[in-house]
């Protein structure tokens, strides 16, 4: 058996959630649970990472990683597999069948996990605390549906595109961000040259599409363009790395979403350690405890 787990992270018991006592209120704070108590259950520091109940000190990686030095950082101090953790992150109440299908950041960023994997052991620097794993993580398992799938993925991809397209967004992608960013700077420039209900209602409108670009480039790595020391490479990694930017446009914020949506609700989704279920409550009771 392994370690005694500790507290579920969210503290959720069962509690009423009117005064929304023991839920993150912010995405930082519930990034910070998941820390504490990922750190707690794995018996291991806030400055390593922990995958497959094995400890890795990435600092030397950071500036190398070829998604950014933010995707580690975020995690840094995390059980970055996730999936194993997931049971306790979502209480006991929550049907095996439905939680146990979900996936961390490691298995499901990483098409190429033999690679990866003979990167993380240069970086190898110990063992946690053995929890058991209700998912089989064993990559070796050719009858593993999750394996198999992404490893045909993977054989799919580079067959398909030998230099690794596939890899980077589209042409026509930058040229619909762009032109997303145009139409909106036109009605912005007739917002200040006529203001009225019909000009600012325009801009709102034209401000919408900056959602999807953004929504679409803060899920990417930090710098990557298939244009880049070619032909403008000045241009293409300004452009990979700015569109995100214009999420912001809407009062929203991207580095905020990298949490609140990537880490937590892609990994979690709609389960209670999702942040985006819990920050509804109780205006909305989405918990599987209710």
């Amino acid at each position: 058996m392994g370690a005694k787990p500790s507290k579920p992270y969210p503290p959720l018991d069962g509690r009423e959630f009117e005064d929304r006592a023991g839920i993150p209120q912010t995405y930082r704070e519930w990034l910070e649970l998941k820390k504490k108590n990922d750190q707690n259950r794995y018996g291991f520091g806030p400055h390593l990472w922990c995958i497959h109940n094995k400890l890795y000190d990435l600092r030397g990686f950071l500036a190398s990683h070829p998604g950014g030095e933010q995707w580690l950082k975020l995690t840094q101090g995390t059980e970055c597999t996730a999936g194993d953790n997931c049971k306790d992150l979502s209480l006991s109440v929550v049907p095996f069948f439905f939680w146990k299908k979900k996936k961390g950041a490691f298995e499901t960023h990483h098409l190429d996990i033999k690679k990866v994997s003979a990167i993380l052991e240069k970086y190898y620097v110990g063992e946690s605390l053995k929890v058991e794993s209700e998912f089989d993580w064993d990559n070796s398992n050719k009858k593993n549906f999750f394996v198999s799938l992404r490893e045909e993925v993977l054989e799919h991809l580079q067959k398909k595109y030998p230099k690794n397209e596939w890899k980077y967004p589209r042409l026509r992608m930058h040229v619909l961000s762009a032109c997303a960013f145009a139409l909106w700077s036109y009605s912005f420039w007739l917002l200040i040259r006529k203001p009225s209900l019909k000009t600012s209602t325009f801009a709102g409108l034209c401000l919408h599409p900056f959602l999807g670009v953004g929504h679409n480039f803060f899920h990417q790595a930090d710098f990557k363009s298939r244009l880049a020391n070619k032909k403008w490479p000045v241009l293409s990694s300004i452009s990979e790395t700015w569109w995100r930017y214009l999420f912001d446009f809407t009062g929203f914020s991207w580095r905020d979403w990298r949490i609140s949506h990537v880490l937590s609700h892609h990994v979690f989704i709609n389960l209670d350690s999702d942040y985006e279920v819990s920050a509804l409550e109780p205006l909305i009771r989405f918990m599987a405890n209710q």
